[in-house]
């Protein structure tokens, strides 16, 4: 059990250039209290995270973007600030052991459930 308190003024950012995915994920966990950015592509993405970089706690980023692998973003966002922890959304990668292979800390398989989304969202940002 850990203690970190829950940061009002964080924010979690949300890279998917799917819209309807932004705004499941948006609106799920503004429900559950978070404050949450948006981008569909990897260049809204890394200017998003830019503009934000003291408040922005957690990114969930879809592995699979038009024209650039999610994977090469993890790697642009991490030489930014090496301690923001990533978690990919996406129908290729399966478990946390391959997630962490390129870098991430978890990842969420794509179609995924709205409580698994919430639970590990919510464990990234106390861990």
């Amino acid at each position: 059990m850990n203690n970190k308190e829950f940061d009002p003024e964080a924010q979690i950012l949300v890279i998917d250039d799917d819209p309807d995915i932004c705004a499941l994920v948006q609106l799920t966990l503004q429900h559950e209290g978070h404050k949450v950015l948006t981008a569909l592509t990897d260049l809204e993405g890394l200017q998003a995270f830019n503009e934000n970089i003291d408040t922005i706690k957690l990114v969930l980023l879809d592995i699979a973007l038009p024209g650039v692998s999610g994977v090469d973003v993890l790697e642009k966002l991490l030489k930014i600030d090496s301690s923001i922890p990533v978690i990919f959304m996406s129908a290729y990668i399966e478990d946390k052991a391959e997630a962490s292979s390129f870098g991430a800390i978890d990842a969420i398989t794509k179609p995924f459930d709205l409580e698994d989304l919430k639970r590990q969202v919510s464990a990234a940002l106390t861990a």
